[in-house]
């Protein structure tokens, strides 16, 4: 059986077998078109300077980039406006406050005590709370550090949602995990999947049907997975874990008219993120040996799924990103020699 159709069945027995219960059935929808198509240039940005980068994250006018491991510091922050390395911190190894394999969360939060952002370190088993302000003034940063439970093996990004962290897990007892930050209590979501068939899958075919990627929306109460398979998926869940919608994306093979799956042109969300208004999705195209032509896309729907806008980018694709509100652009890393390069464009 070809790639593209296993996954096509994984992700239609996902949402006919693994997103029900006795009373409701998961709606699908198909999307196949956008309102509107803008082509754009990647540009790359000439002030910063960096090829190892784990997550990016920009908030008001401050880029932060959480590092990898083989960087000095853990931590740099960028000045969108003037430009500039406002800061370099944190460091790597095994003491109390060094971090050694972390992901941002894609959150942040103000309130009269400052600005705050999440990042999680799977290796330490911690969930940390930053102070921006003490990230950039170079005090103490971590505000918070919550131990998480040994038992737990994240594979995928999370999102906290009050006290409460969700993500994907491959542990056997389930596949979408809870652990309440206070409580240090962790549950798994019931019925996701619950079924035979399920069951007989491999773990790497149940791996590709569980989302990735997730965004919450604190105003509407509204959580929502996204997949990175060759078919892109949107899951939306109630916090009881109850999944009430599919929707699937075109993939690259409708918008670039690539004839065939294969290793020349593997396609798939490559990473995710929203705002309070609107989703963001990036795909990407690894071009063969023989192009030279690597494309990229950004998807942007509403929180209700309608189909909006598609950002085509000719020159790279862009893997992780991060939106400036402020400057209306975003920053993304594309692959440049060995590394990463920072590159943005305008929305």
């Amino acid at each position: 059986m070809k790639p593209a159709v296993k996954f096509l069945i994984y992700s239609l027995l996902l949402c006919s077998i693994g997103c029900q219960n006795k009373e409701q059935t998961t709606k699908i929808e198909y999307v196949y078109t956008f309102k509107e198509e803008t082509t754009v240039l990647a540009k790359e940005v000439e002030w910063i300077d960096n090829y190892e980068f784990m997550s990016i994250l920009c908030i008001d006018s401050f880029l932060i980039i959480l590092n990898n491991k083989k960087s000095k510091n853990a931590f740099q922050v960028y000045n969108t406006v003037q430009k500039n390395l406002v800061v370099e911190a944190g460091t790597f190894g095994r003491g109390p406050n060094e971090f050694e394999f972390s992901r941002l969360t894609q959150q942040y939060y103000k309130d009269k005590n400052g600005t705050f952002f999440y990042l999680w370190d799977e290796h330490k088993k911690y969930f940390y709370t930053i102070n921006l302000e003490k990230l950039i003034s170079g005090k103490d940063f971590i505000e918070k550090k919550v131990p998480l439970s040994d038992q737990l093996t994240i594979q995928s990004h999370v999102i906290k949602i009050d006290s409460v962290i969700i993500g994907s897990t491959m542990m056997k007892e389930g596949s979408l995990f809870k652990y309440n930050l206070l409580s240090s209590k962790l549950d798994f979501w019931p019925n996701y999947p619950n079924d035979e068939k399920y069951k007989e899958l491999s773990n790497s075919e149940r791996y590709n049907l569980f989302s990735r990627f997730w965004m919450y929306n604190k105003k509407t109460k509204s959580l929502i997975g996204c997949t990175n398979t060759a078919f892109n998926r949107l899951d939306f869940f109630k916090l009881d874990g109850t999944c009430y919608k599919s929707i699937i994306l075109p993939s690259l093979n409708y918008k670039f008219k690539v004839k065939n799956f294969n290793d020349e042109a593997p396609d798939y969300a490559a990473y995710a993120l929203a705002t309070s208004n609107y989703i963001y999705i990036s795909y990407y195209n690894h071009p063969s040996k023989e192009q030279h032509d690597a494309k990229g896309l950004i998807s942007v729907l509403d929180w209700n799924g309608t189909p909006l806008k598609q950002y085509i980018i000719k020159n790279t694709f862009i893997s992780n990103f991060t939106i400036d509100s402020l400057n209306n652009k975003i920053y993304g890393y594309a692959p440049e020699n060995e590394g990463y390069a920072v590159v943005e464009f305008d929305l």
